[in-house]
């Protein structure tokens, strides 16, 4: 496609890499101008896979943030993260899993998470550019919550449509930090979410539950609570249910924080790695 040229919806085609959680994006350029239709079709392969991803992109950090935009509002992060010069709604992550193994940040990016679940109104998307990155090492896992809840028994997913849970336990702190300047050691306040969220446009129901993010269960004694918790995790992140993305040079990848749960995998320390980064506000989370 020549540059600067608008895209159009016919332009579009993807790869599924599971049939229903991730999905390459072929035939854009994103430094171009995106028709409404052709944002249309992305957005719709965004809702059937959850994570989609555009290889070999060369964006500056306004060209990204022109395209994160088209998903909703920017959530701009507060003081704590760097940023762009100029730009305050795009984060610079330099390397992030470098970080001590013990430490907060470190803890967060490696364990399975939802961005900004302890908040009230979680993050819809995120939005990553792989600015330079080794061709090796540091890949991300996704775990598509919809299809692990039409998993369950159905007299699980009546039981688990009932309860509601705590987010902000161990690695809250770390996330805080991460995502409004907090200091590693302070301690946000619980936020009760739905453990069965509904998914605003296309009505799915997916499990909101990740071991290391949720205190405990409302209504349940703590030994049960934890129990359930751990259980629905190992439950959700069996290899059958995960996708990996590895990382190129170039990637542009959009994950829905909605209805999935990610993780980073251990990258090696002898290289170096910059991720650009946008969120997009999301909505109090709707019970099933």
């Amino acid at each position: 496609m020549a540059q600067g040229r608008v895209c159009m919806a016919a332009d579009v085609s993807a790869v599924a890499m599971t049939p229903d959680l991730g999905a390459e994006i072929r035939g854009i350029d994103l430094s171009s101008p995106l028709s409404d239709g052709c944002f249309r079709r992305i957005l719709d392969l965004f809702h059937r896979y959850c994570v989609v991803f555009l290889r070999d992109q060369a964006l500056d950090p306004r060209l990204l943030a022109r395209f994160a935009a088209r998903f909703g509002e920017i959530d701009l992060p507060a003081g704590g993260e760097a940023s762009i010069p100029g730009l305050p709604q795009v984060s610079v992550i330099v390397d992030s899993l470098r970080d001590p193994p013990a430490s907060g940040r470190a803890r967060y990016r490696l364990s399975w998470h939802s961005d900004h679940s302890s908040q009230p109104a979680p993050a819809l998307a995120t939005v990553l550019y792989a600015a330079d990155c080794p061709d090796r090492g540091g890949d991300i896992e996704f775990v598509n919550m919809c299809s692990v809840f039409n998993a369950l028994p159905r007299e699980k997913q009546l039981f688990l449509e009932k309860l509601r849970a705590l987010h902000g336990a161990d690695l809250a702190p770390a996330e805080a930090a991460l995502g409004a300047g907090t200091a590693a050691d302070a301690t946000p306040p619980l936020v009760e979410h739905p453990v069965v969220r509904v998914h605003r446009e296309t009505g799915r129901k997916a499990l909101y539950v990740a071991k290391d993010t949720v205190s405990r269960v409302l209504g349940l004694a703590a030994g049960a609570s934890r129990k359930l918790i751990d259980e629905l995790e190992a439950f959700a992140t069996q290899p059958r249910f995960i996708y990996a993305h590895h990382w190129r040079k170039g990637d542009v990848l959009v994950w829905d924080n909605r209805c999935t749960l990610h993780r980073m995998r251990p990258f090696d320390q002898r290289y170096e790695r910059t991720l650009h980064c946008i969120q997009i506000k999301g909505e109090v989370p709707i019970a099933a």
